[in-house]
């Protein structure tokens, strides 16, 4: 009963907390937008000014969520992952500080591309959903004045390039998620050669096997889970 009531106060305050964080970023940007003179209106469309606005709500609050919930939980593992195996065998701790190093070296080379085509693929989002709106917002002007449909190439020039701006995002992020996954290879091939030596030589028990094995292969899973949170924040 009470883990039950636990949980319940849990979803209450997600279902409060949540909603109202998201708009109050959105008012405080609404606040920030509209002190701006009027040539900021004049140089950007008012649905992509308004789509901003609305995924920036959202973007702020994934972000925090994902910060508090995977860089937290996955550190913490890290380090218990790192002083537990360098506790059965010194060189598997060397191999996870190596690891750890390749890691932060993806990190490093890879992520800002990866920043830069989610940055890219954010504004021709709001591009292509601003022209729609301002589309249907003069539709009447639309309908008596486009007959050579200008309107028609004006918005698919968006898609097309908001289009170009995915493929290319999607292209950084496969390249992340084929180094991450190299990387634990090696990984756990090295810790699983070290650990079947040292059982072997009857330095480590069975037992101690089993456990070097089992965390290796968790921290494979949340490596990659955490890239992927990685990427959403940077999207964010």
């Amino acid at each position: 009963v009470r883990a039950s009531v636990m949980i319940g106060s849990a979803l209450i305050e997600q279902q409060i907390v949540v909603p109202a964080f998201y708009s109050m970023v959105r008012w405080q940007a609404f606040r920030r937008v509209i002190d701006q003179p009027y040539e900021f209106y004049q140089n950007d469309f008012a649905g992509r000014i308004a789509q901003k606005i609305m995924q920036g709500g959202e973007a702020v609050g994934d972000f925090i969520v994902s910060v508090l919930q995977s860089v937290w939980s996955f550190v913490t593992f890290l380090f218990l992952a790192v002083a537990l195996l360098a506790a059965l065998d010194p060189m598997m701790g060397v191999v996870l500080l190596v690891w750890c190093g390749g890691y932060g070296l993806i990190i490093r080379y890879l992520l800002p591309e990866l920043r830069k085509a989610g940055r890219a693929t954010a504004d021709q989002r709001s591009i292509f959903s601003g022209r729609m709106v301002d589309s249907f917002t003069n539709i009447m002007a639309v309908k008596l004045f486009d007959s050579g449909r200008r309107e028609h190439a004006f918005v698919r020039e968006g898609l097309s390039n908001y289009y170009r701006a995915v493929t290319r995002l999607t292209r950084n992020i496969t390249s992340v998620r084929a180094a991450v996954n190299l990387l634990n290879g090696a990984m756990m091939a090295a810790i699983g050669a070290l650990a079947v030596v040292g059982w072997t030589d009857g330095s480590i028990s069975t037992g101690a096997v089993a456990a070097a094995l089992g965390l290796v292969f968790r921290l494979n899973n949340m490596s990659s889970w955490m890239m992927f949170n990685i990427n959403g924040l940077i999207r964010s």
